[in-house]
């Protein structure tokens, strides 16, 4: 029987040796304090006064109403901590380490990172005490607060200054954070081994929600509820005590540090961007439909063997697994947007992966169920079209085909395709004269060759999306 298996059937005897070790080593806090010490109050807005223009922390939590169905509810908790109650024991509750202005947890809303929150799963007594070990050692960044979340440890490094999450900031801190799960989760921190071929490791975002301090863990259903909740343990001696963006940095190779620029505006790559006074005198048509007129950005529709691709390679025996089985249907969905696949086609597709998926079950408590794909199914909006490829492998741990570039830029390596193509072609003859054919063009050409056709197989067929058929046809 393999130690991941045995471990996972003596769950609860492990989460009571971690609560007695985490004890002995460390201070135990309730979830106010914690929260307390995560979220200042006076970070927070007060209930009532908008004029504040400061952001909350937001819980999600799971109920069941009357008639049975089961519902997520997002909860705003204002200054004060008034609103916390409602994760106290709660079956499934989730906090992140950002705040956001507005009532949803989205990236757009997101405003400011109070910290990095790491789920190190695979954690029993002696991986704990390694953990423990190898932060006083300095192996790994000492965190501030450790947490016993049932099968694993969650660490919280709170950051000295909470960082404004600008678009240029997400990227670097989300690089940050990555290189960091491969320092902190190891062979020896965690029973879930990895090899450089073979990565186990869950790399998670900076918007990541972890189970709630005083919620239950996985262990604590039915009757055994309230025994198995998740408890905090205060790392450092004393509250308020942070860790700086130069301390994390040290632990990671240069290219993955974040600039120590308090001016968290300069943090983007001056050479590769321009002013949005540049943009408007060289780009007026973008300028005024994504700045003035405040319109979505534009998607650029592939083909749907795009999608067809990655739905074979996902079903292939090297494909998902228990761990990234959720990310790889996540990743459907996100195709099926980029490729103009109706929700009802990728929604049947991804039920069809259920028993398949479900097969490749190696812990006894994570089924794959149809809960999992309806979770999954919200990527499928516009916003995860630009989903970058880099995350995708990290959350897959399956490698994307690249462009081959030579390793030149994309820059260089284009310029050197026109020169290569107007030496071959000095006339202009490779151009297409008659231009283009237009969205119209395309759906009246189907309409002609297909008049019995439906509007759903002109989507499929022609790659165009749902409105664009419905405005021509």
């Amino acid at each position: 029987m393999s130690k991941q298996y045995t471990v996972n059937k003596q769950g609860y005897a492990a989460y009571r040796q971690k609560n007695e070790i985490l004890g002995d080593a460390l201070t135990p806090v309730t979830a106010k304090v914690f929260y307390n010490d995560v979220f200042p109050d006076e970070d927070l807005e007060r209930q009532g006064h908008p004029e504040d223009n400061r952001a909350n922390m937001i819980i999600a939590y799971r109920i069941t109403t009357p008639s049975g169905k089961v519902r997520m509810l997002n909860h705003i908790v204002f200054s004060g901590k008034a609103g916390l109650d409602v994760a106290q024991g709660c079956e499934f509750a989730l906090c992140g380490l950002c705040t956001y202005s507005g009532r949803r947890r989205t990236a757009v809303n997101a405003y400011k990172c109070y910290g990095f929150a790491f789920d190190l799963d695979g954690v029993g007594a002696e991986e704990c005490k390694t953990v423990l070990l190898a932060a006083a050692k300095k192996v790994i960044p000492a965190p501030q607060y450790i947490i016993n979340s049932g099968h694993g440890l969650h660490l919280y490094y709170l950051f000295q200054h909470s960082v404004p999450l600008y678009p240029a900031v997400r990227d670097r801190l989300q690089r940050l954070k990555t290189a960091l799960t491969r320092v902190i989760w190891t062979n020896e921190t965690s029973y879930i081994k990895n090899r450089p071929d073979d990565d186990h490791r869950d790399y998670q975002g900076i918007y990541q929600n972890m189970r709630m301090v005083g919620s239950c863990t996985k262990l604590g259903r039915g009757k055994a509820r309230s025994k198995y909740l998740v408890t905090a343990y205060r790392y450092n001696t004393y509250i308020g005590a942070r860790c700086t963006l130069a301390e994390l940095n040290e632990y990671v190779d240069p290219p993955d540090r974040v600039p120590l620029d308090p001016d968290y505006s300069s943090w983007d790559y001056a050479m590769e961007h321009k002013s949005l006074a540049e943009c408007q005198q060289e780009y007026p048509d973008w300028y005024r439909r994504r700045i003035i007129e405040q319109l979505p950005a534009n998607q650029w529709t592939c083909k749907k063997a795009l999608y067809t691709w990655w739905l074979n390679k996902i079903q292939q025996a090297d494909g998902a697994r228990d761990g990234t089985r959720y990310n790889c249907v996540a990743v459907l969905f996100i195709y099926a947007i980029k490729c103009a696949v109706p929700f009802d086609v990728v929604l049947a597709d991804a039920m069809g992966l259920i028993l398949l998926f479900d097969a490749r079950t190696t812990k006894p408590d994570n089924q794959f169920t149809s809960k999992d794909v309806v979770a999954a199914s919200k990527y499928y909006k516009r916003g995860y079209a630009r989903y970058p490829i880099r995350m995708i492998e990290l959350k897959t741990h399956l490698q994307l085909p690249r462009n081959k570039r030579n390793g030149r830029s994309q820059k260089i390596h284009m310029g050197l395709i026109s020169a290569m193509r107007d030496f071959l072609h000095p006339d202009g003859s490779w151009r297409n004269k008659d231009g283009r054919p237009t969205k119209q063009q395309q759906v009246q050409a189907w309409r002609a060759a297909n008049p019995n056709g439906k509007k759903i197989d002109c989507e499929r067929e022609t790659g165009l999306s749902r409105h664009t058929v419905l405005k021509w046809w």
